[in-house]
């Protein structure tokens, strides 16, 4: 049976839930610093290339975990076009599990589909970045 379970999928891959209040509550304590112009200049070309706040970023770097570069914006186009076939893939399965009988057509093109997606994420996820 194919499950419809995107909450069991989350926990699989190790991801918690946890509403941005609870996590705000957490963080009491403040921190003011100075740092010289080069390396404020240097850490705001670092965020911004990040997308990440500030604060955001220097939480990463304080948990060991050096933030990565805003992906392009072709992976979030990919990305959504990824969430549709999953959702169509969904209700192909559902139907299946339901009735007992499954459309060909319409999985293989959804399967065709999501093919074509993945080159699209593996030939964004490759392309050169322009050095000037």
């Amino acid at each position: 049976m194919i499950t419809n379970s995107s909450q069991e999928g989350a926990n699989l891959l190790g991801y918690r839930h946890a509403r941005k209040g609870e996590i705000m509550a957490e963080r009491t304590k403040r921190i003011h610093f100075f740092i010289s112009e080069k390396e404020h200049e240097k850490l705001m070309r670092r965020v911004f290339k990040s997308g990440l706040t500030i604060s955001a970023y220097m939480r990463h770097l304080i948990n060991n975990r050096i933030p990565q570069d805003r992906p392009p914006a072709e992976y979030f186009e990919v990305l959504s076009e990824l969430r549709l076939i999953g959702k169509n893939i969904n209700q192909i399965a559902f139907i299946a599990n339901a009735t007992g009988i499954i459309e060909a057509a319409k999985y293989d093109d959804q399967h065709n589909e999501l093919l074509c997606t993945i080159l699209r994420i593996i030939d964004v996820a490759q392309m050169p970045v322009e050095v000037r």
